[in-house]
């Protein structure tokens, strides 16, 4: 079971659907990458229709023919970053004139894409924000005196009940 991977001026080259999604995405990666490509730029397949297929999010074993027809067309799409991180427009590395609705499928989709980028960041964020105030809270405290208050009495006679004042009756 194969696909063929359509770029550039009508070139193409086969890829076999009973490989890991790992396998193939590095295969991609490595065939198709430019040399003046920056490290966060990577390639993901899409179908005609453009629908991706998220090589880069499978489990890394899982097998292409899981989620992609024998005998289909894929379109390599380059996928990159602005110095924000946030993800460019996407590009497909095929010379051919696109339907409105496989570039509009596309934009939803790196929309999308975008959004859960920002999502997970301000996660992140949040999370580090927890752990600062924890590490405030863990740093010594200023000893205060404490002695007369009640807690300190309890400590003292070992009762676990609240200090008497002496002002409350017994029934």
């Amino acid at each position: 079971m194969f696909a063929t991977v359509t770029y550039g001026d009508n070139q193409s080259f086969l890829i076999n659907l009973r490989c890991g999604s790992r396998n193939v995405f590095e295969y991609v990666n490595d065939k198709l990458a430019e040399e003046d490509w920056e490290d966060d730029t990577f390639v993901e397949l899409c179908d005609e229709d453009g629908q991706l297929k998220y090589l880069s999010y499978q489990s890394p074993m899982r097998m292409l023919s899981d989620y992609v027809k024998p005998r289909s067309t894929l379109i390599p799409i380059k996928i990159e970053r602005d110095e924000n991180d946030s993800y460019k427009p996407f590009k497909p590395m095929l010379k051919a004139d696109f339907k409105p609705r496989f570039r509009d499928r596309l934009q939803r989709q790196r929309d999308k894409m975008e959004k859960l980028r920002l999502e997970r960041e301000q996660s992140e964020l949040r999370q580090e924000r927890r752990l600062e105030s924890v590490k405030e809270e863990e740093k010594p405290k200023e000893k205060r005196s404490t002695e007369g208050t009640p807690a300190v009495k309890r400590q003292a006679s070992g009762t676990s009940r609240p200090a008497s004042k002496g002002n409350f009756k017994r029934s």
